[in-house]
Order: C-alpha cells, then structure tokens, then sequence
C-alpha cells in the first residue's frame, strides 16, 4: 500500500482512483495533441489547460492527490477539460 508523507497508508478508494483517473488523461491528453496537431490552435487557452492535464497526469500519483477530496476535484477538471476540447473539436 502507497504511503503518504505522514506515513499512513493511502485508502484503496482513492488508489482505486488514482489509477482510473490516470487513464482517463492518458486518453484526455492523447486527443488533446492531435487536435492541437490537426487544429493548429496553439492559443493561450489551450496550451494552460493542456498543461494543467500534463500536470495532473504527472502527479496524480506523488503526494499532491491523496484524498479522496482530491479526486472529486480532479475528476472536475478532467469533464472540463474534455468537454472543453469536444467544444473546440465541433468548431474545426
């Protein structure tokens, strides 16, 4: 079992997410670059979100997300992001 930095066990809920989040954003960020390849549409808005699903995707299992808190806003970020991208997606 992970631990966190205080040293309790992280709860297998939260791994458990953890684990389907990261996934998510793999697929999340994969579309993202294409769409940004095919697109074209390098602008300030999609580069900070696109970095924000890279930071997420790179930390999600560090010390940053450990509750299942975390995960709740996480996951809010992830259906803005892609929703976000769908929206952009319809106007190429």
């Amino acid at each position: 079992m992970k631990m966190q930095a205080d040293l309790t066990p992280t709860p297998y809920e939260v791994i458990e997410q953890k684990e389907i989040l990261h996934e998510a954003f793999a697929g999340l960020l994969a579309d993202f670059y294409r769409f940004l390849d095919i697109a074209s549409n390098n602008n300030k808005p999609n580069l900070l979100l696109l970095n924000e699903a890279e930071h997420i995707s790179q930390n999600l299992f560090g010390l940053e997300y450990n509750t299942l808190e975390d995960m709740a806003k996480i996951k809010g970020k992830y259906e803005l992001i892609k929703n976000y991208l769908e929206g952009m997606k319809s106007n190429v």
